[in-house]
């Protein structure tokens, strides 16, 4: 039996949907898999946040990565950057003796 309104559409119809739908599936398992990578790897939250994470992430595949991607990845990236950028205005621009 196919899905509810499936035959609804003409096979042109549903050849352009699939072609627009590719994108955004391969672009969310895409997401999906570099969360989680970064979850694995570099995710240095505290341990109830990292649980927190770990149910989003695992549970609400599409969403959760999403809104990890939100809340946990750019926060962490945003801090990293202001870091850098501290750091590297206290170093000694070459050339000049101290």
């Amino acid at each position: 039996m196919p899905a509810a309104g499936a035959t609804a559409l003409n096979r042109q119809a549903r050849s352009v949907l699939r072609l627009l739908l590719l994108p955004e599936i391969l672009g969310s398992g895409l997401l999906w898999v570099a969360m989680w990578y970064f979850w694995f790897s570099f995710d240095r939250s505290h341990y109830l946040k990292k649980a927190g994470s770990f149910i989003l992430l695992f549970f609400l595949a599409p969403f959760g990565t999403l809104i990890y991607y939100f809340l946990a990845y750019r926060q962490s990236v945003a801090l990293r950057s202001v870091g850098e950028l501290d750091h590297e205005k206290e170093q000694v621009p070459r050339g000049v003796t101290s």
